[in-house]
């Protein structure tokens, strides 16, 4: 076995130290440039849930014509069962998303960009349930059928 001597080691560790040296004072940034990196990553939050929250509007919007649907036959409205079951399960996750944005809403940051992503998916959540009850819950109703009835006589 080759023991490293004592000089050895030492020369290692100034090696080490130069290179850090010489790095450090490379990569040396200005106050500017640090705070110019830090609202740059701010920027890119805000945009990420900009682009995220028009995503769960137009889902949203799309989900809200289906409500307006008649007619559908067994295997349209099993189809309508998984996209609310699916829906649900997307709903639950920004739910989990939004939470994980705490830190940011709390220091202020992206402030109006979480509140309109905390918007959006809340009227997801308003479009699923609405989905449900026309389709699921309404058509079992005997009160609705009622009313649904009587609406079509006048029209």
């Amino acid at each position: 076995m080759i023991e490293i001597s004592d000089k050895q080691k030492l020369d290692a560790v100034m090696e080490k130290i130069r290179a850090t040296s010489f790095s450090e004072k490379q990569n040396q940034k200005t106050e500017e440039e640090l705070m110019n990196s830090f609202l740059d990553a701010i920027n890119v939050i805000k945009k990420d849930l900009v682009t995220r929250t028009e995503t769960i509007i137009d889902i949203s919007e799309r989900m809200e014509e289906v409500t307006w649907f008649n007619n559908l036959d067994q295997s349209t409205v099993q189809i309508l069962n998984e996209l609310i079951v699916l829906a649900r399960d997307v709903h639950s996750s920004l739910i989990r998303n939004y939470v994980g944005l705490n830190i940011f809403r709390q220091k202020g940051v992206a402030k109006n960009e979480i509140t309109e992503f905390k918007n959006a998916i809340d009227f997801l959540k308003d479009v699923i349930d609405d989905l449900e009850f026309a389709f699921f819950s309404f058509p079992k109703d005997k009160e609705f059928q009622k009313v649904t009835a009587a609406l079509e006589e006048l029209l």
